[in-house]
């Protein structure tokens, strides 16, 4: 039995597929998917253990361990990827950057080379920008700062 019989017609190449419908309003979105800016949130989600440093650590540079922290605090609160370009608040980068021992000059190169950096080929084979199509596909740690 072939059960993607009919489907051709909604998902075939040059047709439209079927339009998002949103479920929840911006301010709930909001309530769910933004990164925490209160001390208490900060302190609860975002501090880093032991482990945590150390794999942070195994990174070369500063701007790379504060990405890498980055992504990690967001994977687990509120349980998403950063996404490129994504803007972080003040808060949550002097939370993280203090426990990394990142200062505030580093923090403003990172910025600076992310601001400045093109966008870069991906050089494994088959890999795709997350919109699907073939173009560049931007490092998970890049994010401008500001």
């Amino acid at each position: 039995m072939d059960f993607g019989a009919g489907r051709a017609d909604l998902q075939g190449p040059g047709t439209i597929g079927i339009p998002r419908r949103h479920i929840l309003t911006e301010r709930q979105r909001s309530a769910l998917f933004d990164l925490p800016t209160d001390e208490l949130s900060l302190l609860r989600h975002y501090t880093l253990g032991d482990d945590d440093l150390g794999h942070i650590q195994e990174r070369r540079r500063p701007e790379n361990r504060l990405g890498f922290a980055l992504q990690l605090c967001a994977l687990r609160y509120p349980g998403r990827a950063l996404a490129p370009g994504e803007v972080i608040s003040h808060e949550v980068l002097s939370f993280i950057g203090a426990q990394l021992g990142v200062t505030i000059g580093d923090r403003q190169l990172l910025a600076a080379e992310l601001e400045m950096a093109p966008p870069f080929e991906s050089t494994r084979p088959g890999r795709q920008s997350p919109s699907g199509g073939g173009g560049p596909v931007s490092p998970a740690g890049c994010l401008p700062i500001r």
